[in-house]
Formats: C-alpha cells, sequence, structure tokens
C-alpha cells in the first residue's frame, strides 16, 4: 500500500486525538524553561503556579548535587549502539515529565494540560508517571504509515556505521555526584566498515555538528557547559540537536530544540558506557515540516509540499503539537510543538577519527523550501489541520 493512503487512514485515526505538555531545559541550579506550563505549570520561571501533586509520581529530572567539585578530571566518548522508545523494565513507553505536572495522569491524577491543543482536538494525557513524550504515537502509526521501524532503523544505521549519534563528556570527577560536567554532542556518520563495539572504534563527525566553519571537536555546536551527575546519572540540556534514523527501508532526520539527556554513568571493562538513557526534546513546527520534507523511502524518494503524501504526512504531524516554545505562556497559549522523548544505551568509544564529513544537499527531488508553519501551510488553519473535519 503507497504511503499516501495509508497516511489517509490514519490520519483518520487521529481525529479528535490531541497532545499536551512542555519542555524545560534543566541545567545546573534552577531549571531554565524553553517551553513551560500555563497556569498551573512548573512553580519556577516561565510556569505558572502550582506543581506535581502528591498524588502523581513524577518520574521527572533529578535535581544536581549539592556538593563541592574534586580536581579529577576525567573525558570519555560514548556511541549510541541502540534505541528504544518502550521501558520494559517499567512496562511504560519512554519518557521524562518535562513540565512537572501531571496532565489527566493514568494514576487519575490530572492538573490540566500545559497548552492549549490544536482545534477540534482533545488533550491527551501523560503516558504514566507524568512522562510527556508525543512522538511515541507518531512512532507507533509511523511503523504502519511509513514502514518505518524507527529502533530498527537507528540500530541498523548505528550498527553498519553509517550514523549515530556521539557523546564527549569532560570534567567529570569519576564519582557518582559532580556537580560540573561538560557534555557535547555529535553527528557521527560516514564509517567505511561496521562499528566492532570493543572500546576502539573511531567515527568521522559530521560538519553539521559544529559551529559554523568549525573544523574539531572543540567546536560543538551542541553543548551544555552545565551538565551534572547525580546518584551516578548524567543531566544535560542541550539547546538542541539532528537525530537521524537511517535503515534499509527508509530514512528520517528529527530536529529537537532544547534537547535533555539523563543516563546512567557505567564504569565498564572497555570504558566508561551511558546506559538505561532517555534523550528529550521538541520538534518545532518549522522542524515538523523539515522532517516530513527530510523522509525517503527504500528506494530514496521523498515528499514534495504539493504531494498528497507529504499534505498528509504534515497532517500527520500538525495533529501531534503537544508543547510551546513560547517562554512565558498564557491560559490561550496554543502548542506548538510536540514533544520527543527516546530511550538510548551508548558504547564506549575512542571518539572522533578527525575526519569531518560535509553533509551533501538532498532534497528527493524537490528544489524548494520545506514551509515553516502549519498555518501557513494549512491555509491560516493553525489548529486542527487534520483532525477537525
Amino acid at each position: 500500500m503507497r504511503a499516501s493512503a495509508v497516511l489517509a487512514v490514519f490520519t483518520a485515526a487521529l481525529c479528535g486525538v490531541g497532545w499536551s505538555c512542555a519542555l524545560e531545559s534543566f541545567s545546573k541550579g534552577d531549571p531554565q524553561p524553553l517551553a513551560s506550563g500555563g497556569s498551573g505549570g512548573t512553580g519556577g520561571s516561565g510556569g505558572g503556579t502550582g506543581g506535581v501533586g502528591a498524588a502523581c509520581q513524577s518520574d521527572a529530572y533529578p535535581a544536581p548535587p549539592s556538593i563541592g567539585d574534586t580536581n579529577t578530571r576525567i573525558e570519555f566518548y560514548t556511541a549510541i549502539r541502540s534505541v528504544n522508545f518502550e521501558d520494559a523494565g517499567a512496562n511504560l513507553p519512554v519518557g521524562i515529565d518535562l513540565d512537572r505536572r501531571c496532565t489527566c495522569d493514568p494514576t487519575g491524577y490530572d492538573e490540566g494540560p500545559s497548552c492549549l491543543p490544536p482545534d477540534g482536538l482533545d488533550v491527551v494525557c501523560d503516558l504514566g508517571n507524568g512522562r510527556d513524550n508525543a512522538f511515541y504515537q507518531i512512532v507507533q502509526l509511523a511503523s504502519v504509515a511509513f514502514q518505518l521501524d524507527f529502533e530498527a532503523a537507528f540500530s541498523e544505521s548505528a550498527n553498519n556505521g553509517s550514523a549515530t549519534l556521539l557523546f564527549r563528556v569532560q570534567d567529570y570527577n569519576g564519582l557518582p555526584d559532580d556537580p560540573d560536567v561538560k557534555l557535547s554532542l555529535f553527528s557521527a556518520s560516514g564509517r567505511t566498515d561496521p562499528p566492532t563495539w570493543d572500546g576502539t572504534d573511531t567515527w568521522p563527525i559530521s560538519e553539521t555538528s559544529l559551529v559554523e566553519g568549525g573544523t574539531t571537536v572543540d567546536e560543538p555546536r551542541y553543548v551544555d557547559e552545565a551538565a551534572y551527575v547525580v546518584g551516578g546519572k548524567l543531566v544535560s540540556g542541550l539547546n538542541a540537536s539532528v537525530i537521524t534514523f537511517a535503515g534499509s527501508n527508509g530514512r528520517i532526520e528529527l530536529e529537537l530544540l532544547g534537547a535533555g539527556l539523563i543516563a546512567d554513568i557505567v564504569d565498564g571493562p572497555l570504558g566508561y558506557e551511558l546506559r538505561n538513557g532517555v534523550f528529550t526534546g521538541l520538534i518545532t513546527e518549522e522542524g515538523l515540516f523539515r522532517t516530513v520534507a527530510s523522509y525517503r523511502d527504500a528506494m530514496g524518494a521523498g515528499f514534495c509540499s504539493a504531494d498528497q503524501s507529504f499534505q498528509f504526512g504534515a497532517r500527520f504531524f500538525c495533529d501531534a503539537r503537544d508543547a510551546t516554545i513560547v517562554q512565558s505562556p498564557g491560559p490561550t497559549t496554543q502548542c506548538d510543538a510536540l514533544t520527543f522523548a527516546m530511550g538510548f544505551n551508548a558504547e564506549a568509544t575512542q571518539g572522533p577519527n578527525g575526519t569531518i564529513v560535509a553533509e551533501p544537499i538532498d532534497m528527493g527531488g524537490c528544489m524548494e523550501t520545506p514551509p515553516t508553519s502549519c498555518e501557513a501551510y494549512f491555509n491560516g488553519n493553525a489548529g486542527g489541520a487534520g483532525g477537525g473535519s
């Protein structure tokens, strides 16, 4: 079945469905919200009053440790080998309570949404323990609509050496608590052979991971100077990131704003590893359209904005908006982004090999600039792009 026909079925299934939440970028000290709640949101700057009630077990980011640092400085690299969107241990979808509030949580506790969903669509409840992850629904539907298994696609690209994410941790004291750690994130792509995952692998780095004109890993585009470790868990709030899912059945890229991370630091036999990690962020409206435009099927064909397949895909994503990038939203702030969360495990690696890879411009046969907003693309209908009628 063609993607356009399948998308039509699942777009109809999305009618009357919406999501709600918001994202905070946690760093050392008080959290600085990138997308925060309306009335009843977080108690910090940018949110409203209130917070997570006692009846809701919140899976939120832990606070930084209240200790001094040591003079020990350890640096290590890890590369993601596998990803997951379900937490088998907790029997829940992967996610973090990003907005520090429970929206009609399965526990029965409800603090309301963090922003208003698109017109005609209902608020979608948290996934359990306040976990926010609208993208989880996209993963489930895209497995049929696009025949794209995100978990398999990422694992395939990592294990054949074509693409993964590389973490660089600096200034770590080697202890369960460290109030001052530096984390950098790189897109690694273009190995000529599969990695061995024995701690000796090196990776080429994509030029898109460096600041404009950058030539070394000391010039990262995605970096957090105020990450920390608490209880053996690395916690970070990156400014942004790009994740590529590239398997034999298709390819798609996700651009994340305000990416957050939490993962266990494990000193394994091959070096430091990151285990049981969760990577989070927001996909903005502009990013939504670039995501749809980045899709390639198994034959390398993509969508053009005038194609019916692109239109269904755009509605698919626009109807899923559940968050806002507004710094200080009010009770009538409309959702203009959707939340993302992905589990991962990262293996010890030697890091970059000194090669900077230039990413080719691939328009998939569409020499055009993707739309930038749901409202513009759907002729002024900012909300309920595909779910209202």
